[in-house]
């Protein structure tokens, strides 16, 4: 005789499913990134309140290098003659105006005269005459012993009181550099900003000083209508 059958409620089936792992509430929660002005890193805890009379925290370091891609190709050179005789050099150390031109070197330009201002990428030029329409003068801030001819067309106006392009912040913070290219500055003194482009680090100009700053350790000067 066959045996009868399995009886279905006899059969012990697939094992259960494995619980779910313990979770370890043994301790509190990672702490969770926040973004306070200027930035900070996510995952870092929150710093303690600030009631004004510390400094904010400096927005993390630029990532990378400047720019993104190759570069381009630098325009054509002015075919314009040369002033010669009629190119205006100092007579001495130049005492800046109060709010100069300034403009942003866009490609190299190699001094190939001894009346010519060099320059690489991303310089800065104080513009002293725009006379000529294609040769420029100026200097750089850190030397403006050094007044010379440069081309126009390699260059981007950032500063312009003529065209009522005045850009200026107030330290409400000291502030010391702790990398090369930084501007160091103390509560109270005033910057000439030349690039705001970057959220958080913005490049300006204190005399004859350029570098990168927090922006979140200054804020917005009030102006007149001149700018002053």
């Amino acid at each position: 005789d066959k045996p009868p059958p399995p009886n279905p409620s006899d059969s012990k089936g697939p094992p259960p499913l494995a619980p779910p792992p313990t979770q370890n509430h043994g301790g509190p929660p990672p702490p969770i990134g926040i973004s306070p002005p200027g930035g900070v890193p996510s995952g870092v805890p929150p710093p303690p309140i600030n009631d004004g009379s510390k400094p904010p925290g400096p927005p993390p370091p630029l990532a990378g290098g400047e720019g993104g891609g190759p570069p381009q190709q630098p325009p054509s050179m002015p075919k314009s003659m040369r002033r010669g005789s009629e190119f205006k050099k100092p007579g001495g150390k130049i005492a800046g105006p109060a709010h100069p031109v300034v403009a942003r070197a866009e490609f190299e330009f190699e001094a190939e005269e001894a009346d010519d201002l060099g320059f690489q990428v991303g310089d800065f030029i104080v513009v002293t005459d725009r006379t000529d329409p294609e040769w420029w003068q100026g200097y750089h801030p850190s030397n403006s012993d050094k007044i010379g001819e440069f081309p126009a067309n390699y260059i981007k106006v950032v500063q312009d009181p003529d065209a009522g392009t005045i850009n200026q912040r107030i330290a409400t913070f000291d502030f010391e550099k702790g990398e090369e290219g930084d501007l160091s500055f103390t509560k109270g003194e005033i910057i000439y900003v030349l690039d705001s482009s970057d959220d958080g680090w913005w490049e300006g100009m204190i005399g004859n000083r350029t570098g990168r700053f927090p922006e979140n350790y200054t804020e917005v000067l009030n102006t007149g209508p001149s700018g002053r």
